[in-house]
């Protein structure tokens, strides 16, 4: 008969806390709804005991273990919900809770299609400000117009154009130099090394490879060429 109460009361208080789960009963079940049952529960049994002719002594030692027991299982309920066995007494259910966050984010990448003209031109924010710059694979560093790079916040006129290089147009003098900052769309390099050319003796800025090296990857298919950082 032990086992019995001690079954009934783990299926009311489980009945309890089902219960509980539930939006429109949530105020009223819990705890307390537990306490209620499991004492109700155990009250009778003693009826039943009493009923039987059960000895007063018999019967008050049996009464002191249904009040224990039933003290002992509400007592426990708290412990056992902190351990999320079972919906929260409190009325959240695990599927309240908000899933975990994923802190990983993807790679930023960029696809530029290919001109008219066969060249891939990148609308890139040097400093900040919008340019368009080729992208030229056979350019050892990043080479802007003077005129590109004033616009990009470069004093110009202080610059000392005493390096020789060649280029498509042959050769010119440039001024070294490094650039805050060169992105295009989600993709940026921050501390690129650069080159100014002279004023008058380039066509347009090229996104060298100063630049290109410093992504994850960069290749060609088709008419698309995707930077990868």
């Amino acid at each position: 008969m032990l086992a019995w109460i001690f079954l009934l009361s783990a299926a009311a208080a489980g009945a309890a806390l089902t219960l509980n789960g539930a939006p429109e009963a949530a105020e009223a079940a819990g705890l307390p709804a537990v306490i209620a049952i499991v004492g109700a529960m155990s009250l009778l049994y003693l009826l039943t005991l009493r009923r039987s002719g059960v000895e007063a002594p018999t019967l008050a030692s049996r009464s002191a273990f249904a009040i224990a027991l039933a003290a002992g299982v509400a007592s426990a309920l708290p412990a056992i919900d902190a351990l999320g066995v079972w919906p929260s007494i409190s009325g959240t259910t695990s599927q309240d809770a908000p899933a975990p966050s994923i802190g990983s984010a993807a790679p930023a990448a960029v696809r530029i299609r290919r001109g008219d003209d066969g060249r891939f031109v990148a609308m890139a924010q040097v400093n900040g400000v919008a340019l368009d710059l080729v992208i030229d694979t056979g350019a050892a560093a990043v080479l802007l117009r003077a005129s590109d790079a004033e616009a990009a916040g470069v004093d110009v006129a202080h610059l000392s154009f005493d390096t020789a290089i060649a280029t498509a147009n042959g050769s010119t003098y440039v001024a070294p130099l490094r650039l805050k900052s060169i992105a295009v769309g989600p993709v940026q390099v921050d501390d690129v090394e650069a080159f100014v050319a002279k004023p008058g003796s380039l066509n347009e800025s090229l996104l060298g490879i100063s630049f290109l090296r410093r992504l994850r990857s960069y290749d060609l298919g088709g008419d698309f060429m995707t930077l990868r950082q």
